[in-house]
């Protein structure tokens, strides 16, 4: 039986994350090339424009094809973890991935980059993600 300490704090990581989850299914799912969010290339086309510029912000140099939006969630094993969808594949953040979070979103952030929940740069099969921005939420 969980106290109810326990349950608040359990509620406290679980929460964040399905509200998360929901907000990101509010963004487009396809692009025009039949691309899903999180894919490698979804909506490169339009948003690569502003990769370089913000990514760099963040030290992480965006590389043609590896940026794209997608979504995040905290991983359901250990609540902590950050994980991205890329590729249809949920991947964990390791200790040499650059996270960033809402705190770091500058005052003239395209609003084309603030309708996804996160933008990831990864590379790679299996995946490795270089670096994440986590748009709506603070980790």
């Amino acid at each position: 039986m969980l106290t109810r300490r326990a349950l608040l704090s359990l509620l406290s990581i679980l929460l964040p994350t399905a509200w998360t989850a929901s907000r990101a299914f509010a963004a487009s799912e396809r692009d025009g090339n039949g691309k899903q969010l999180g894919d490698t290339g979804f909506m490169h086309d339009e948003l690569h424009q502003f990769y370089p510029t913000y990514f760099d912000t963040i030290k992480c140099p965006c590389k043609q094809g590896e940026c794209r939006p997608t979504r995040w969630q905290r991983d359901p094993k250990d609540g902590r973890t950050i994980q991205v969808l890329i590729d249809q594949v949920w991947v964990s953040a390791t200790k040499t991935t650059d996270i960033r979070d809402q705190r770091d979103i500058p005052k003239n952030f395209p609003k084309a980059l603030l309708r996804f929940s996160a933008h990831a740069c990864a590379y790679g099969n299996p995946a490795t993600v270089t670096c994440i921005w986590v748009i709506d939420a603070r980790v």
